[in-house]
């Protein structure tokens, strides 16, 4: 029973920001340990991408070279707080860092140093690196190099067109390059059909053609082809963050939340900088009726994210979940400051003010939606609701009727049993 006292509501029940505080960073419980279901913290990486986003460098550079200092997956981060010197103009800085990757892992920085040698138009540096580049298993498609913009001042000079008389590539990393081309055009059909017409040669590709391909079926939604790419995919590179995530997406579509959250934590830990791995492993937590759970790590995310609008509505949806519809209005109100005619938005609110006995309210955000959307069997189906508590027969009637039309079953079943007599 609904706790306003009608059985009809059961269906709104689903299946204050703080500013980003001082920093406070605590290494040695965050860092190198994979993350359990349930028990997920914010990386220090996850608040270093926050301030960039606030355009706060200066302490995002703060938590970087910590995580440098942990001596943790030194080269990625480096690399990292290399990306952000360059977009400082800092290139020497920049190049420093990249020299101390490129030592330990020789190829991994050599095309991030060429760019920045580029930039300092230092021609001999440029080629020595590209060269590296090209000669190793860090090997940048051409189409990325020739678009760099930093190297187009070389183009015409002799050292370039050297560099390019010997053909780096061969006929499968060319194969691959058109895939790539195709995956970005989101051309789903000529991506499968790359895969197919390759046929056994397809062992010779990198993960990453599979994991194009994985996508590619999963957008056409042909499931099963989808999950035996991206196993492929994710068997070639294990620590590949995207590959696990899309993964996750696949099990978010069939609804197997639990190997989906198993997979988001996995993108997680390889990626612990990338907040949308964050946003999916709540949907899965959601899915797996984890409210209270979904909730925490949704506030922490508002926490250093406060003006994030995915996050605020992740946020308003974990707590109208775990029924704490206050907090939810709080987050819906802000976004609609922004965004006033967006129907999630309204949608979300007006149950919002079902469940806090707010039907006036309701009912004004349910007209706004079927003004704008005069056949959505859903709006009409839960309006009626609420004149069913207002005892307003005609119009329950009337909404549940148009409802049904649509092919609203639950809307049959309630015009039968109230409108019937």
């Amino acid at each position: 029973m609904h706790p306003l006292g009608c059985k009809a509501f059961a269906c709104f029940t689903e299946p204050t920001f703080i500013p980003i505080l001082i920093l406070l960073i605590c290494l040695n419980s965050t860092l190198g340990v994979t993350p359990s279901p349930g028990q997920l913290s914010i990386h220090p990486a996850l608040k270093a991408q926050a301030y960039l986003a606030n355009q706060q460098t200066d302490s995002a550079l703060m938590i970087i070279s910590q995580l440098i200092e942990d001596k943790r997956e030194v080269e990625k981060w480096l690399i990292w707080r290399s990306e952000i010197y360059l977009t400082q103009g800092k290139i020497s800085d920049a190049i420093n860092d990249l020299l101390q990757v490129e030592k330990k892992r020789p190829g991994m920085a050599s095309f991030l140093l060429a760019k920045s040698y580029a930039l300092l138009r230092d021609t001999n540096h440029t080629i020595f690196f590209l060269e590296k580049n090209l000669s190793s298993s860090f090997k940048v498609p051409r189409n990325i190099i020739m678009q760099e913009k930093a190297f187009h001042l070389l183009q015409n000079t002799k050292q370039w067109k050297k560099l390019w008389e010997k053909d780096w590539y061969n006929k499968y990393e060319y194969f691959e390059g058109e895939m790539r081309y195709l995956f970005e055009a989101k051309n789903w059909n000529g991506v499968i059909n790359a895969m197919t017409d390759i046929g056994s040669d397809s062992k010779r590709l990198s993960a990453h053609a599979f994991y194009m391909t994985g996508v590619a079926y999963l957008q056409l939604e042909n499931y099963g082809a989808a999950l035996t790419y991206f196993n492929i995919a994710i068997s070639r590179a294990k620590k590949q963050a995207s590959y696990y995530a899309a993964r996750g997406d696949y099990y978010l579509q069939l609804k197997n939340f639990s190997k989906a959250l198993d997979d988001y934590t996995h993108a997680i830990q390889y990626s612990p900088e990338s907040l949308e791995y964050y946003v999916k492993y709540i949907e899965a937590l959601m899915g797996l009726k984890k409210s209270d759970t979904a909730y925490d790590l949704a506030q922490s995310l508002c926490q250093i994210f406060p003006t994030n609008n995915e996050i605020l509505f992740i946020h308003a949806r974990t707590a109208y979940q775990s029924k704490r519809y206050l907090q939810s209005l709080t987050s819906i109100n802000k976004l609609l400051e922004t965004t006033p005619e967006d129907s999630a938005y309204l949608h979300l609110r007006a149950r919002c003010y079902v469940q806090t006995a707010m039907l006036g309210q309701a009912l004004k955000d349910y007209d706004r939606l079927i003004q704008k959307y005069p056949k959505h069997s859903l709006y009409l189906l839960e309006r009626g609701k609420i004149y069913l508590l207002t005892n307003d027969k005609q119009r329950y009637c009337s909404d549940w009727k148009k409802s049904a039309a649509l092919g609203n079953t639950e809307a049959s079943q309630l015009l039968w049993e109230y409108c019937s007599q």
